[in-house]
């Protein structure tokens, strides 16, 4: 599926990890032309206080989730470049978008950012900083490499068991 021009979207991926043997749960993961952005959705509610390696929701601390999530954009750049090594590769970015309308979020990046691994207080945010990517970074995959990026992407995607197989 193809978002406003901005990229392809994937959502609820269980990708493989090889090396670890491992099972990776992406939320969403976008695929254009001048990035790879592989995007954890918290739909966190209340208080939330962005900082390096923890935030604070609600009075608790919680590990940042670009832990987690950088592994998973190096394991997805990992496998496509192994399939594709002739592209010539975008940046795979580890972004966190938090969905809950009523959360009051301090820290979070705003759209026009150049750091790297941002954090967004909305969906409407990323998507403003995606618009933005799109003016400001040059093109580097084209749109049928995308295409095969997404359905590589799609066939990597192994869901689990039913929990109600009976013998």
């Amino acid at each position: 599926v193809k978002v406003n021009n901005l990229g392809y979207i994937c959502s609820n991926l269980d990708i493989h990890d090889p090396q670890s043997n491992r099972y990776f749960e992406i939320d969403l993961l976008i695929i254009s032309q001048f990035g790879i952005y592989v995007i954890e959705l918290k739909h966190w509610t209340g208080n939330i206080h962005v900082k390096p390696n923890m935030w604070l929701a609600n009075g608790f601390l919680r590990p940042d989730p670009h832990k987690g999530n950088n592994h998973k954009a190096k394991l997805i750049r990992g496998l496509c470049t192994r399939k594709f090594p002739y592209f010539k590769w975008p940046y795979v970015e580890s972004i966190v978008t938090l969905t809950h309308p009523d959360a009051v979020v301090t820290g979070s990046s705003l759209p026009n950012t150049s750091d790297n691994n941002p954090t967004f207080d909305s969906i409407n945010h990323f998507i403003d900083y995606l618009k933005r990517q799109k003016r400001d970074k040059e093109a580097t995959l084209s749109s049928a490499e995308c295409k095969n990026i997404v359905n590589f992407i799609k066939s990597l995607h192994v869901p689990g068991r039913p929990r109600d197989v009976q013998f």
